[in-house]
C-alpha cells in the first residue's frame, strides 16, 4: 500500500505526463494512440514504409587515391601521405542528371601528413575502404599552406541549386593561420573555380578563429534565377562569431552574440561509453529562407534570428553585437549533438551523443523533446555525426545524407584501424514527407504503466488537504535556519549580531575613502600635461578605473593605487596613485612610478602599455600585469612586473611567451600571488603568480624562480551563455568574459568566469607542476572542480586569511562572504551590510593588512552597466574607492544568508 507522501510524489512528478507524444513531419497537433509508429510501421490510412538508415561507404582508415604515380610520390616526399592522420568531417551528394550520384567529403588539416582535404569518393576499393580522388584535382591543394591560391584546409562544402559548390577553406593547419579563411565556389559541370572571396581582416582573429561550414540562402533561385543573391552564414566555432557573406555585393561582416559560446555544462561529451572534451562553440547553422537556426557544439540549446536581420549590413556597423536582442532561446535537448540540416518541410535534423539517435524536429513546433520525432537508426553506425545534408535526388525526392567518424576515440586515442570507424550514411525522406508518425522520447505508452491503488482514508483528497502537504514536500527541509560564521558552519542563527561569550565587536559597515564622477588625471611637472595632450592622451572622460590595492605604510598612512586600462585611447597612464589633492572632480591621480614609465598607447614595450590589476606581497613588492593591448590590438606582449614598493624601482620582468598566449585574442587581467617563501625566514623569491585569460579563456601559471610560464586550460573557464546578460541596478549589459577571478589559499585556486553563476576550484599542487601540462593545457581536467552555483554573476573576488571569500552579486547587488571550509551553497554566504548604489560592478577587491596587523576588505565599484549602455553621467559619483575593516567577522560574528526565511515565511 502507498503511503499519502508516496501517493503525493507520484502525482507531483507524474502529472500530465502520460499523455501520448508523437511526431510528424507535418507538425500534426494530435495523433491517435493508434497511429503511433514506435520504430517501424505505416502512417494511418497506408502511406510508404519506415525508412531506416543504410551505409554508403565506410572506411578502417581512409585511402587516399591519386590521378598518377607523380602525384603520389610528391605527397609522400613532403611528408603528406600518413593515412592514419586523415579524419573525414563533411559529406555532400552531387546528384547527375543520368541518374549516378557523385560523393564528396573533406579532410580538414587538423594535423600535417593529409595530401589533400577535399575529395570524392570513388568506386574503386582500396584495402581498407573506397579509394578517394582530390577535387578538383591534386595540383589544387597546397602543401600545408604554402600557396594560398590553393586549398589549404577545407572544411565543409555547400551545393547550390545552381549547381555549384561553395567550400570553406579555414586556411589553418594544426591550429596554425597559414592563409586568410577563404570562400571558394566551383562549376560544378566544369568542375572550374567562378570565385574567390578572402575573409576582410576584420572578420577574424588570426591562430584564435576556425571557419567550419558554409550555409546557403540563394534569394534568386532557378529557374528565374542564376544563385548570383547568395548570402553565406561561416559560423567560427573557435571565437565564437558568425560571418555574413553577401555575394552580390561582394561584402562580409561579422556578428556575434553570447548564444554562440561554448556552454561549460556541457563541454564534456559522452558517446559509446567514452568521454571527452571539446568546447567547441556555433558549429550548426542552418536556414529557411527566414531564419538562421543554430547551436554550438558543447550545447544543447538550439537558437534563433531572422535572416533579415543578419543580411542587412547596417544593423550590424555599432558593433558585432549589435542586434543582440533579435536572437531567441528556441528550447534545449536532453543531449549535445553535433552537425544538423533542414529539408523543404520544415523538419530539422540532427544525432544528439548521449543516448545516440537520430530525431528530427519541425520548426513550426515548440523545440521540446516531445515535438522530436525518433527516426530508426543503428547507435554504433552514428557515433559523432560531424557532416549532414539533405540533398533532392534525380527523382526530385530528398534523403537525408550524414558521416560519422567516433570522434570519442579519435579524441581519446583508442582509435582501432582494424574497425569501421567512417560511415558515409543515407536515409531517403519519402516516410516522414508522407506523414508517418514516429515516437518521442517524452512519450511514456509503452514505458510506463502503472497502476495506483488508493485505499481509505486517502480515496478522495480535497484540495484544502493536499495544498499543506505539497508545500511539506516541496519545501522540505528548507525551512530551516541558515547563518554565516567567519570561523565555521555556524548552528545557529543570530540577526546582526555577537557570538555568545565572544569579544564586542560592532558589525562594520562598508566606507568610502575616495570618489570621482570623472578621474582626475595629474602630473608631476607642467610638461607632462603638456606632452600628454599633445599626444591626443589626455581625454578624462575615457577613463574607467578597474582595480585597487592599498599599500598600508609602517606610519600608519596608506598609499592607494589603482589601474586604469587602455580600453580606449586617450589615457595618459594606466597605473597610478590616488593622492590627497583635491580636483573638480574628485581627488587627483598621480603616474606610478612616473610618466615616463607609461608608454604612448603601445610605441615603447619597455614600459607600460595598459596595466589592469596589480597584487602587493608579503616582502612589499608589487606585481603588476600589463596587458599590451589598446583598444583590443595587441600592441606590446602581455608582461609581469615586479616593482620595490621602498624606493619605486623595477626589480624584474617577465614577458609571457608566444604559446601562452594568442595576440589579439588573449587578454591578461589579473596577477594572483602565492607566496610560498614569505618572510621572515624567506624573501618571496619562491613565488607562483597565476595570470587570467579572460577572453581566450585560460591561466598563464608563472614560476618566478624557474622563470618560466605554461598554460593551463579546462571549459570551467568559459563564460556561460546562459549568464552572459547581465543586470545591475536595473539596467542590463551583455559581457561574455571568461575565467575573472582568481584567488588562492594556499591550498587551492578559487576561480569563477564573469559570465556565470558558478565557483570553482583546482589544487595549487596540480596546477604549480609544469609536467602536468607538458601534454597539451588541458591535460588536467579530472583535477577541476565545480564548488556550487550563486543567485547572480559576480565579478572581482577575495580572500582573507581565515579562508573567508567575499564578492558582490549583480542582481541583487549584495556583498557576501563564504567560507572556505563549508560547502558553496547560498545557505553558507553571509550578506554583509552595504550600499547597493555603491557597490554597482566591484571590479577590484583587495585584502589587505593596516598598520595594526588587521584586516580590511578594499574595493574599487564603477558603474560599468552604464558605460556600457552609454548613459554615464558625468555630473554624478562614478567611481569609489571603499573599505571595511573585517575585524567584526573575524571575532565570530553571524550574518543572514538569502535562504533564511525565519521573516519571511510563517505559516501554521
Amino acid at each position: 500500500m502507498l503511503q499519502l507522501r508516496e501517493t503525493l510524489l507520484l502525482l507531483f512528478i507524474f502529472g500530465a505526463s502520460r499523455g501520448v507524444t508523437v511526431y510528424n513531419s507535418n507538425a500534426a497537433p494530435a495523433a491517435a494512440a493508434g497511429g503511433l509508429i514506435s520504430g517501424f510501421g505505416r502512417a494511418p490510412g497506408g502511406g510508404r514504409p519506415v525508412r531506416t538508415v543504410e551505409t554508403v561507404k565506410q572506411w578502417m582508415q581512409l585511402e587516399f587515391g591519386f590521378a598518377t604515380p607523380q602525384d603520389r610520390q610528391q605527397a609522400e616526399a613532403d611528408g603528406n601521405l600518413m593515412p592514419e592522420n586523415g579524419t573525414p568531417i563533411d559529406v555532400q551528394p552531387h546528384f547527375l542528371p543520368n541518374g549516378q550520384v557523385r560523393v564528396f567529403t573533406t579532410i580538414p588539416r587538423f594535423v600535417t601528413g593529409i595530401p589533400y582535404t577535399l575529395a570524392t569518393v570513388s568506386d574503386e576499393q582500396g584495402a581498407n575502404g573506397p579509394q578517394l580522388q582530390p577535387y578538383p584535382n591534386y595540383a589544387w591543394h597546397n602543401n600545408n599552406g604554402d600557396n594560398c591560391d590553393r586549398i589549404t584546409s577545407a572544411f565543409r562544402v555547400a551545393i547550390s541549386e545552381c549547381n555549384q559548390m561553395w567550400v570553406i577553406d579555414s586556411g589553418n593547419v594544426g591550429g596554425v593561420q597559414h592563409c586568410p579563411p577563404q570562400l571558394l565556389q566551383f562549376d560544378l559541370n566544369s568542375d572550374t573555380l567562378l570565385h574567390r572571396f578572402r575573409l576582410p581582416n576584420e572578420t577574424y582573429t588570426p591562430g584564435a578563429s576556425l571557419f567550419i561550414a558554409p550555409n546557403l540562402y540563394v534569394q534568386d533561385p532557378p529557374p528565374r534565377g542564376n544563385c548570383a543573391r547568395t548570402i553565406i552564414y561561416v559560423p567560427d566555432v573557435t571565437f565564437h562569431g558568425l560571418v555574413v557573406y553577401d555575394h552580390r555585393a561582394n561584402a562580409a561582416w561579422r556578428v556575434e552574440h553570447r548564444f554562440m559560446y561554448p556552454d561549460p555544462d556541457h563541454g564534456k561529451h559522452t558517446i559509446a561509453g567514452e568521454s571527452f572534451i571539446l568546447m567547441d562553440g556555433i558549429f550548426a547553422v542552418n536556414n529557411d529562407k527566414k531564419n538562421l537556426y543554430f547551436h554550438p557544439l558543447a550545447s544543447v540549446s538550439e537558437y534563433s534570428v531572422p535572416l533579415s536581420v543578419l543580411n542587412r549590413r547596417q544593423n550590424w556597423e555599432n558593433g558585432a553585437d549589435a542586434m543582440s536582442d533579435q536572437f531567441r532561446l528556441l528550447g534545449r535537448r536532453k543531449s549535445e549533438c553535433a552537425a544538423s540540416a533542414p529539408d523543404t518541410r520544415d523538419n530539422l535534423f540532427c544525432v544528439t551523443f548521449n543516448p545516440i539517435k537520430l530525431f528530427a524536429w519541425n520548426t513550426n513546433t515548440p523545440y521540446t523533446t516531445r515535438n522530436f520525432g525518433n527516426l530508426p537508426a543503428k547507435a554504433n553506425e552514428l557515433q559523432f555525426v560531424s557532416g549532414m545534408k539533405v540533398a533532392r535526388n534525380a527523382e526530385g525526392k530528398e534523403e537525408l545524407w550524414m558521416l560519422s567518424n567516433r570522434f570519442q576515440k579519435i579524441a581519446s586515442g583508442t582509435l582501432n584501424p582494424n574497425e569501421v570507424n567512417f560511415r558515409i550514411l543515407r536515409r531517403p525522406l519519402d516516410d516522414i514527407h508522407s506523414g508517418t508518425f514516429f515516437a518521442s522520447d517524452d512519450d511514456l505508452t509503452n514505458r510506463l504503466v502503472f497502476t495506483l491503488k488508493v485505499e481509505p482514508p486517502f480515496e478522495m483528497l480535497q484540495l484544502s488537504e493536499i495544498l499543506p502537504l505539497l508545500l511539506l514536500l516541496i519545501c522540505g527541509e528548507s525551512l530551516g535556519e541558515a547563518a554565516y560564521n567567519s570561523g565555521y558552519a555556524a548552528p545557529a542563527y543570530v540577526s546582526g549580531g555577537r557570538l555568545p561569550g565572544s569579544e564586542k565587536v560592532p558589525v562594520r559597515t562598508v566606507e568610502t575613502v575616495k570618489q570621482w564622477m570623472q578621474l582626475e588625471f595629474g602630473f608631476a611637472t607642467p610638461q607632462d600635461r603638456q606632452q600628454a595632450q599633445a599626444d591626443g592622451n589626455l581625454m578624462p572622460e575615457n577613463g574607467t578605473p578597474i582595480d585597487v590595492q592599498p599599500h598600508f605604510l609602517p606610519n600608519g598612512q596608506v598609499r592607494v593605487f589603482t589601474t586604469i586600462p587602455r580600453f580606449v585611447t586617450g589615457i595618459p597612464y594606466t597605473l597610478a596613485t590616488v593622492s590627497d589633492e583635491q580636483g573638480a572632480n574628485g581627488p587627483q591621480l598621480q603616474p606610478y612610478p612616473n610618466y615616463a614609465w607609461h608608454n604612448n598607447n603601445g610605441d615603447n614595450c619597455d614600459r607600460i602599455t595598459s596595466a589592469f590589476r596589480v597584487a602587493i606581497s608579503e616582502c612589499n613588492q608589487m606585481w603588476v600585469i600589463d596587458s599590451g593591448n589598446v583598444g583590443g590590438v595587441q600592441h606590446c606582449p602581455p608582461q609581469l612586473l615586479q616593482f620595490d614598493l621602498n624606493s619605486d624601482t623595477l626589480l624584474h620582468r617577465f614577458r609571457l611567451p608566444n604559446e601562452t598566449y594568442t595576440p589579439g585574442a588573449a587578454l591578461f587581467i589579473a596577477p594572483n600571488l602565492y607566496v610560498q617563501d614569505p618572510p621572515p625566514r624567506g624573501n618571496c623569491a619562491r613565488t607562483v603568480i597565476y595570470v587570467p585569460d579572460v577572453n581566450n579563456h585560460g591561466l598563464v601559471v608563472y614560476d618566478q624562480s624557474a622563470n618560466a610560464a605554461w598554460r593551463v586550460e579546462h571549459r570551467f573557464m568559459y563564460p556561460d551563455p546562459d549568464h552572459g546578460l547581465h543586470t545591475i541596478a536595473g539596467e542590463s549589459f551583455t559581457l561574455m568574459d571568461g575565467i575573472f577571478a582568481v584567488n588562492n589559499d594556499k591550498k587551492n585556486l578559487y576561480f569563477h568566469p564573469l559570465a556565470s553563476v558558478s565557483e570553482y576550484s583546482v589544487p595549487l599542487s596540480v596546477l604549480n607542476r609544469r609536467q602536468n601540462w607538458e601534454n597539451g593545457a588541458d591535460a588536467m581536467s579530472d583535477q577541476f572542480r565545480l564548488l556550487g552555483r550563486r543567485k547572480s554573476e559576480c565579478a572581482a573576488e577575495t580572500v582573507d586569511t581565515r579562508g573567508n571569500l567575499y564578492c558582490v552579486t549583480f542582481n541583487p547587488i549584495k556583498l557576501f562572504a563564504w567560507n572556505t571550509n563549508t560547502p558553496y551553497t547560498t545557505r553558507n554566504f553571509g550578506n554583509l551590510p552595504a550600499k547597493a548604489n555603491e557597490l554597482q560592478f566591484v571590479s577590484g577587491m583587495k585584502v589587505a593588512r593596516n598598520a595594526e596587523g588587521k584586516e580590511e576588505l578594499w574595493m574599487l565599484s564603477n558603474p560599468y552597466q552604464k558605460i556600457a549602455s552609454g548613459t554615464i553621467k558625468a555630473s554624478e559619483v562614478n567611481f569609489r574607492v571603499l573599505r571595511r575593516p573585517l575585524d567584526d567577522i573575524h571575532s565570530g560574528t553571524f550574518f543572514a544568508s538569502d535562504d533564511d526565511l525565519t521573516n519571511r515565511l510563517v505559516f501554521n
